[in-house]
Order: C-alpha cells, then sequence, then structure tokens
C-alpha cells in the first residue's frame, strides 16, 4: 500500500517539533527531517538537541510515523565529507532510510570520488544515499548524469530520487523512466509547477532558478505520465514549495497537500 510523507520544504517556516506535528495531524505516514542546512531554506537545528530529538520520537512514535529521508547533504566543496557525520548519525537514530543527496559541483571527477566517500561514510550506518538530480545545478542535472554517476562509482543500484519539476526542466520525458531499472526508484517527490517561457532548457533552467511549483492539478506539468511510467504504488514524498496565504496555517497547508495528492492518484 502506498504511503504518504511531508517533505520538510512544504512548510518550511514551521519549527521541527510543529512541523512533525502538523504531519501527524494531517494524516501522513511519515515525514522527511531536515537536519543540514539547504542553501534556499532556514533551518532550525535538531542535531545535538537531545531534549528535541526525543520529542520529536515521541511524536512520531505514539502516532505509529516513521522518516523517510533526511535532507539535503550537499556533497560539494568547500563541505568535507566527514562533515557530514553527526547529521547521519543523528538520521541513524531517527531510523531514517533515505540521505537525499545533491551536488552543485562543476568537478566531475570530484563529485563521484566525493559521493563514493559520503556513500561509505552511511554504509555503517545503515543508510542510503538517493541521489537529486536538479536542472539548475552545474553538472549533476538529469537523470542521466545521475545513472553516469552510480555507473562511473560502481554502485549500480544507487538510488535516484524523481521530482516532477525537476524532470521535465532538465529535458526529460516521462518514456525516459521506463528505460531505467525500478530498483532506482523506492520512491519519488510529488509537485506539480510550471514551466516559464523557453522551457523546458537546462540552459535557462540555470538562469531562472529553482522553478514554480504548484499544488497538484494546478501546474501544467505530465504527472500522470510520470507516474504511469513509475512502479505502481510508489511512496510518495510530497514537497510543493510555494509561498501560502498567511491565513493559512502549516496544518492547513500539509492536509491540502496531502489531500491533493491522495485525489490525484484517486485515494481518499
Amino acid at each position: 500500500m502506498r504511503k504518504y510523507y511531508i517533505a520538510p520544504g512544504m512548510i518550511a517556516d514551521a519549527k521541527p517539533l510543529e512541523f512533525v506535528t502538523a504531519a501527524r495531524d494531517a494524516g501522513y505516514d511519515g515525514v522527511g527531517l531536515r537536519l543540514q542546512k539547504s542553501p534556499q531554506f532556514p533551518i532550525d537545528p535538531i542535531v545535538g538537541n537531545a531534549p528535541l530529538i526525543r520529542d520529536i520520537k515521541t511524536v512520531l512514535g505514539d502516532a505509529g510515523m516513521t522518516v523517510l529521508d533526511i535532507l539535503a547533504f550537499y556533497v560539494q566543496p568547500p563541505q568535507r565529507v566527514e562533515d557530514f557525520e553527526p547529521a547521519i548519525a543523528t538520521a541513524a537514530e531517527f531510523g531514517a532510510r533515505y540521505l537525499l543527496t545533491q551536488s552543485d559541483d562543476s568537478d566531475w571527477g570530484r563529485i563521484c570520488d566525493n559521493i563514493e566517500r559520503f556513500c561509505e561514510l552511511a554504509e555503517p550506518y545503515g543508510l542510503t544515499p538517493i541521489i537529486e538530480f536538479v536542472p539548475n545545478r552545474a553538472l549533476l542535472t538529469t537523470l542521466a548524469k545521475a545513472l553516469k554517476l552510480a555507473s562511473d562509482i560502481g554502485r549500480s543500484e544507487l538510488p535516484i530520487l524523481i521530482d516532477p519539476l525537476h524532470l521535465i526542466r532538465s529535458e526529460g520525458h516521462p518514456a525516459d523512466l521506463k528505460a531505467v531499472d525500478v530498483k532506482h526508484f523506492p520512491y519519488a517527490q510529488m509537485s506539480d509547477g510550471i514551466l516559464a517561457p523557453g522551457e523546458p532548457s537546462l540552459s535557462l533552467a540555470r538562469a531562472l532558478g529553482a522553478g514554480v511549483r504548484r499544488m497538484p492539478g494546478d501546474g501544467t506539468l505530465p504527472l500522470k505520465e510520470i507516474f504511469d511510467a513509475l512502479p505502481p504504488g510508489l511512496d510518495i514524498s510530497i514537497e510543493v514549495i510555494m509561498s501560502r496565504d498567511p491565513s493559512i496555517s502549516p496544518l492547513a497547508w500539509a492536509k491540502q497537500g496531502l489531500d491533493r495528492t491522495k485525489a490525484f492518484f484517486g485515494e481518499r
């Protein structure tokens, strides 16, 4: 049975405990947690805060929710791979499964070396990096590049995260997914979006930045074709990163994201 998780970017203004409580009250099966700073998002530190970790685990445990993934590991200089270990250890404490991994490095050999070292660092903790390609990055911009990375570092099983907006903005097509071994897709993100004039175009994506997201059904992405091309019943991480009306509470926004996603898949 498909499970639904909320990514922290959905309600980025919520404090960590408010975030997991909103997820519980909205009816999610679990969450992603932000333990590492991402360039465009604020972060309320969790790593090293034992009382907060305890309170989050209590909310998750009492609700029967699990942690799907940890955001976001930007494996690129000047960040040293070894600096990620405290967040990885905390991820293991939460029982997380995946470490969402990106890179904006312009040196392919260095990307490969650093992500291989990152995989080695994660292995003793029982955690799996999942590679997210992003079209406005330097090199790790497409599904094909993510697959090349897995091949080049000798990790043919390395999972790849499909974000519908990133797939289409990177000049990808739903049919591209059908040619990939399903082992690469343990779950996917859900977000609709709107392309700018001239998109899809990798060069334009680099100039425009992150792109424009919308709730499922409110954008122009070929969501049905994308999810039809992915393994059936795939778990979903809902990540609609967009501003909301101040009158809409984090809980109401989280619930709207879940309701709209379930409606897309024909579920209540």
